[in-house]
């Protein structure tokens, strides 16, 4: 607590002897005239108090830093320079992450189609059908009889691609037989299918067997037999039926090329492998956009259901996954949105693969019967789309990302266009967020009709870090003298940014981007030419708790200020005196205003700078209304400095060792007691 007080006790001494002589008196007369004594008045007193409201020194970097020009500011000694900042539009990956489409025709054939065999027939025909038979002797003859087969169900005609029609003839005619042949003949056109010879004849009792390679040849569904032979002849001695039996059947393993059948469920299993013709090796790529679109036509008469797996794409859900049911002739058209979906093409080398893998179940046609033909297809065409990605690992191919043209006014303080930027110096510093360098291509042109191109390597960010890299291209005077002369009020910036030039292995995504500013700085005086008002730091002061009550008998209060200037500037000083602590207090109706107090430039040299100081006492008395503000438990002071410029509007020269400074405290004496 910065409170004290100043009581006078050789005036309460004097007060209270004379208050006791007079009281003696008093008594004395009193007893005389039988009268009571006065009750005595109470002693006064005055209290003197004091209060340092600020103390303190402002350099001149804090004076420009309320100045709020950002293009004036100080280097490490302090000294001043003129530099400016102004950013570069973004260089943003965006929709630039592209592979191109990719087109795909692919067929598979129905191919041969294992159909059921049909089922066998047994035909027996007794000796006395085809054999002349005289008081139980068969005498020797040669014979011939033929039989028609029951109608098969599996089919109404078949081209055989493999299987076998096996005939089993079993002899029980009590005679032998020298020799035999069996004919197949075609009951719908009467072709010969073909003719077993059984050699060396079938002798009585015995059973043979023989095949026919029915592969290549077509058939319908109903077939006849001829059998012809030559006995020797015999003496019938068993009581029982001479016959001759006649067996047909197919092998287990029948194939048609083509038919009129029923046919079984099929099932057809094929891919294609696709390839990317684009220059980027992607190791894995999330997709933006982009669709796949599978047309499958079903060149058969059978109906379909299609199942397509794409294992190279992957959402959340697996593998993508297509499927359609379609009739026979019918085409049906299957697409999926690949946004959200992962790619990962086979292989590290052009040409990356994408696989596709197709299966076509046919149903079975039950009891009707289609027409099938081994050459019948199922075409597939897969057109995927140009593919746009979030973000992609691998090999890319350069991408080339063009900035927007961007303008950017540039702000010279006054007094600026007196000055030479004969030493400037241009940094640009540019942040990669990305894993992949890039190489910059940049022209800035000023409005003062100068260009310059720009380029250099901007490196990208470490791997696993999340910390953009720092790239610096640095443009010496020799080459920004021409362009900064004169100095432009406006500098148009355009170019673009060749993400991963040499094509390296790494990751770069939509979001990757390159950000940066443009930062001239040259080291130099400057100078004020108009009027500048600055807000300095409010200061708090606590009141003591024992300090008088300035609304009380209030003799005076006052303000004593003490001002010292190392400005080669004309300023004065108001001080806010306050119950509010922000920069409301300015305009705050109850705020104690203590000037403006004015003071003259500091003495200066003949290059006008500052080489002494200008100071200045000021004293300013407070009503009591005013004093009252000191009955607060806090209070908060403010300073107002303002700058002005030479009577002659000539500029003058600020250096870091400048400064102003500010003493002020609060005076008061107040008397206390009395009734």
């Amino acid at each position: 607590m910065y409170s004290k007080y100043f009581i006078s006790f050789r005036g309460l001494a004097m007060v209270v002897s004379r208050t006791a002589i007079l009281l003696f008196l008093a008594v004395a007369i009193l007893s005389t005239y039988g009268c009571s004594p006065k009750k005595p008045e109470a002693p006064t007193w005055d209290t003197q108090w004091s209060l340092p409201l600020s103390s303190k020194t402002y350099s001149i970097q804090e004076i420009v830093d309320e100045l709020g020009d950002e293009n004036i500011i100080f280097d490490e000694n302090g000294d001043p320079k003129f530099e400016i900042t102004e950013s570069i539009d973004t260089f943003q990956v965006g929709e630039n992450l592209t592979v191109s489409g990719m087109d795909e025709n692919f067929a598979e054939e129905l191919g041969q189609v294992e159909i059921d065999a049909p089922q066998g027939e047994s035909v027996e025909t007794s000796l006395s059908e085809f054999l002349t038979v005289n008081l139980g002797v068969v005498p020797p003859a040669a014979f011939s009889f033929g039989s028609t087969l029951n109608p098969y169900n599996e089919f109404s005609w078949a081209t055989i691609a493999e299987g076998k029609l096996y005939v089993l003839v079993a002899n029980q005619l009590e005679v032998d037989l020298d020799t035999l042949t069996v004919s197949i003949t075609d009951d719908s056109n009467g072709n010969l299918i073909g003719t077993i010879l059984f050699s060396g004849g079938i002798p009585y009792g015995q059973t043979k067997i023989d095949s026919l390679d029915l592969a290549g040849k077509t058939i319908h569904n109903q077939l006849s037999t001829q059998s012809a032979g030559y006995t020797p002849g015999g003496v019938l001695l068993n009581l029982g039926p001479q016959k001759l039996t006649v067996t047909s059947s197919f092998s287990n393993q029948f194939r048609v090329s083509s038919a009129s059948a029923k046919t079984p469920e099929i099932t057809k299993d094929f891919s294609k492998q696709i390839e990317s013709t684009d220059s980027t090796l992607i190791t894995s790529a999330s997709v933006q956009s982009g669709t796949i679109v599978i047309t499958v036509e079903n060149k058969t008469n059978l109906t379909s259901n299609i199942s397509i797996i794409i294992p190279n794409l992957t959402d959340e859900s697996g593998q993508l996954a297509l499927s359609g049911t379609m009739g026979g002739g019918q085409t049906v058209s299957l697409s999926r949105d690949l946004a959200g979906y992962t790619i990962r093409p086979d292989g590290l080398s052009f040409p990356q693969i994408i696989n596709t893998l197709v299966s076509a179940s046919i149903q079975s046609s039950g009891d009707q019967y289609l027409e099938i033909d081994q050459f019948d297809s199922i075409l597939v065409t897969s057109a995927l789309s140009a593919l746009s990605f979030y973000s992609v690992t691998g090999e890319i191919k350069p991408t080339q990302v063009e900035i927007d043209p961007t303008s950017r006014e540039i702000e010279i303080p006054e007094g600026m266009d007196q000055a030479k930027l004969t030493g400037a110096n241009m940094y640009l510093h540019f942040y990669n967020n990305s894993e992949i360098e890039a190489d910059l291509n940049l022209v800035l042109s000023g409005n003062n009709a100068k260009s310059m191109p720009i380029s250099g390597r901007i490196q990208g960010r470490t791997p696993g870090s999340t910390e953009p890299s720092l790239s610096t291209i640095t443009v010496g005077p020799d080459q920004m003298s021409g362009f900064l002369d004169p100095a432009p009020t406006q500098i148009d910036i355009t170019g673009n940014a060749l993400f991963n030039p040499e094509i390296k292995n790494g990751t770069i995504s939509q979001t990757d981007l390159i950000y940066g500013e443009i930062q001239i700085s040259s080291p130099l005086a400057f100078s004020i030419k108009d009027t500048a008002t600055v807000d300095l730091e409010i200061e708090s002061q606590e009141i003591s708790e024992d300090a008088p009550n300035f609304e009380e008998k209030l003799k005076y209060a006052i303000i004593n200020a003490d001002l010292d200037s190392h400005l080669p500037i004309g300023a004065e000083v108001t001080i806010y005196i306050s119950t509010i602590g922000d920069s409301t207090m300015y305009t705050d109706p109850q705020a104690v205003v203590i000037g403006p107090m004015y003071l003259d430039p500091a003495p200066v040299d003949n290059d006008g700078m500052a080489n002494g100081e200008a100071s200045s006492s000021f004293v300013d008395s407070l009503t009591s209304a005013e004093a009252g503000i000191f009955n607060n438990k806090n209070i908060y002071i403010g300073k107002i400095v303002r700058l002005y410029t030479p009577d002659d509007g000539s500029g003058v020269t600020i250096r870091s060792s400048d400064y102003i400074r500010i003493s002020a405290s609060a005076f008061a004496e107040v008397r206390t007691g009395g009734n």
